[in-house]
């Protein structure tokens, strides 16, 4: 049986095992290169997940910057890549960096269940796969919907301006997976609803763009509205639908065209029932 000194021992060695490749890194960095090299942030991936999502003055996107020295591509991109100033300058105004460095890693499975752990299986199933020779890796992860999710991946391939373009895009999805929409507090809705941006590329956004689908006209962005009291509205009505019906599956999507003025009302007080047919049909 341990003791609790004993207990306390154990939770800093592991700790100090997360900070350990990151300071590792930094350490060779510093000793090959002319440039002292990114910004890290020191601590336990879960301490950098917080940090960077739930910081609230300064949220921020997350990058795992995973090292291996055998790489083909690691001199090229830390001397060209992690030594130029505006890609230093940027990461450091914009993201939260965590890095792990593989190189003198004995077996993949503590670096895979570190994954596991804190970011979860997906991520993970995209990290592990990716062979040693496309290292440097710079994987930049954003929190929707209450999980973690890959909005860009930067491979030890690209250049630098193949990279500043990479971070500019992962932050710009970042400052729009949130906008807040003031709105008239009535009886019906919520003051400060919060409207979220699906996140192009993901699961949610693809099934709605495709069903979208129209021709010679470009998506700007797809929104998910979440109101409770429309919610419970919705599935009040269906109900009394289902069972004049006799069935339940009686949903169907409806892609409602109109202006921009037209939509802002629509978010602000519902769809107006009194309006109903006197621009087209019934449904």
């Amino acid at each position: 049986m341990s003791s609790s000194n004993d207990m306390n021992t154990d939770k800093d060695i592991s700790l100090a095992e997360e900070d350990l490749p990151a300071m590792q890194f930094l350490l060779k960095f510093a000793n090959r290169y002319p440039m002292c090299g990114p910004d890290l942030f020191f601590g336990s991936l879960d301490a950098a997940i917080a940090k960077a999502f739930f910081d609230p003055t300064n949220p921020r996107p997350l990058i795992l910057l995973l090292h291996h020295d055998r790489s083909v591509n690691s001199n090229i991109f830390c001397r060209n890549v992690l030594c130029c100033q505006k890609i230093l300058d940027y990461l450091a105004d914009n993201f939260i960096v965590w890095a792990w460095d593989r190189t003198d890693e004995i077996s993949h499975v503590q670096f895979e269940d570190m994954l596991k752990h804190h970011v979860g299986n997906r991520i993970t199933a995209y990290i592990m796969p990716i062979t040693m020779n496309t290292y440097p890796l710079l994987v930049c992860i954003t929190l929707q919907h209450g999980q973690l999710q890959i909005t860009n991946k930067i491979r030890g391939t690209m250049s630098c301006d193949e990279v500043y373009e990479e971070l500019v895009s992962a932050h710009d999805k970042f400052n729009r997976r949130v906008e807040t929409f003031n709105m008239l507090k009535d009886s019906s809705l919520v003051f400060n609803e919060f409207l979220t941006i699906l996140l192009e590329g993901s699961a949610e956004y693809d099934e709605i763009a495709n069903r979208l689908a129209i021709a010679h006209r470009r998506i700007l962005r797809i929104y998910n509205i979440d109101v409770l009291d429309w919610l419970k509205d919705y599935t009040h009505q269906k109900t009394i639908i289902d069972a004049r019906i006799g069935r339940k599956d009686t949903e169907h999507l409806l892609f409602h065209g109109c202006t921009p003025s037209a939509a802002d009302s629509i978010i602000q007080h519902r769809f107006d029932h009194k309006l109903i047919g006197q621009h087209g049909k019934i449904v």
